[in-house]
């Protein structure tokens, strides 16, 4: 059972990608909190005045959101996410992505759900992050990468990684314009995030639904 509090969700929804991720989602809209982990986001949205409903592949999850009061349901993101035909007007799907092997049936699904114009704000670890340029200089693999499997080991769970470009590439592919790009942070610093997303930690990114 994971190790949750007041504390530990105030520290988390204080992290610079979860609240530019929260700044962008619309606001007086139905939203889908896809990888919803403990629900903490799903309830900032609401705050918006949303509806939101939060799915996420892990049943301790889904249960935390539903006992927050936020409709929660368990979605297997590989093959298919329970929720009708345009459905919503915005997801959000914070450092889920990078979990999945089949991102294209992923991004299928996400544009099946929303409307036309739908919002969908997706988060990410950034591959050419400034730091991981540094380490790669010394022959270092950066930390969001892990070569190790087995119950004993602990990983970050990535099977994907993606730079601004490979995952402005795979919306594109998939029915997504790009109207919106921001980095989380540079060593900390927000506001150089936003200047320079191509070197931030993490990538959020804004695309509609064509």
């Amino acid at each position: 059972m994971i190790d949750w509090n007041k504390e530990k969700a105030a520290a988390f929804l204080a992290e610079p990608r979860v609240q530019k991720m929260i700044e962008e989602c619309p606001e007086n809209s139905i939203v889908a909190d896809l990888g919803c982990f403990t629900g903490d986001i799903s309830l900032e949205l609401v705050k918006k005045k949303n509806k939101v409903h939060a799915y996420d592949c892990n049943t301790e999850f889904v249960e935390m959101a539903s006992k927050k009061g936020i409709p929660a349901d368990e979605a297997d993101f590989e093959y298919h996410i329970p929720a009708p035909d345009g459905a919503y007007d915005a997801i959000v799907a914070g450092e889920l992505i990078e979990h999945i092997y089949r991102t294209e049936i992923f991004l299928e699904e996400c544009n099946r759900i929303l409307v036309k114009g739908g919002k969908l704000i997706i988060s990410t670890p950034n591959l050419a992050y400034l730091g991981h340029r540094v380490k790669a200089v010394f022959g270092i693999a950066p930390p969001i990468m892990h070569y190790e499997s087995g119950l004993n080991v602990k990983s970050p769970g990535h099977i994907r990684y993606f730079t601004l470009k490979t995952l402005t590439e795979l919306l594109q592919k998939y029915g997504f314009a790009v109207v919106e790009v921001r980095g989380s942070d540079i060593k900390g610093n927000d506001f150089l995030g936003d200047m320079f997303p191509t070197l931030a930690y993490h990538l959020i990114i804004k695309a509609v639904k064509k």
